[in-house]
């Protein structure tokens, strides 16, 4: 289990481009909360938590977990997107299942559409 500072902290090592801050950080944590298919599970606040904005006892208090289906997303074995759909817009692109999918393409380095 990890808590809201240590995730925070070890995202924002791992990729200071996004720049998000902590408010920005408890959005996206709760996305994945309540999504159809949990990727990570939160314990240690009650549930009524999820509907507040980030509050210093949240971040002191909550603990994350992955969820089996977080570990399958992480280790490839299943899409998020496949498993929760999307609807969401990110910078000026409204990203959603019904649109082309873009994903990032490692070996190549760029975008591919699918």
């Amino acid at each position: 289990m990890n808590n809201f500072c240590d995730l925070f902290q070890r995202f924002g090592d791992a990729e200071p481009d996004y720049g998000l801050g902590d408010s920005q950080f408890w959005l996206a944590l709760k996305r994945l909360i309540i999504a159809v298919e949990p990727l990570i599970e939160v314990s240690d606040i009650p549930q009524a938590s999820l509907d507040q904005p980030l509050t210093p006892e949240i971040a002191r208090k909550a603990k994350f977990r992955l969820t089996p289906a977080g570990v399958a997303v992480l280790n490839n074995e299943v899409d998020s997107v496949t498993l929760n759909g999307i609807d969401q817009w990110l910078g000026g692109v409204h990203l959603e299942i019904s649109g082309r999918s873009w994903r990032w393409e490692e070996e190549s380095g760029h975008l591919k559409s699918e």
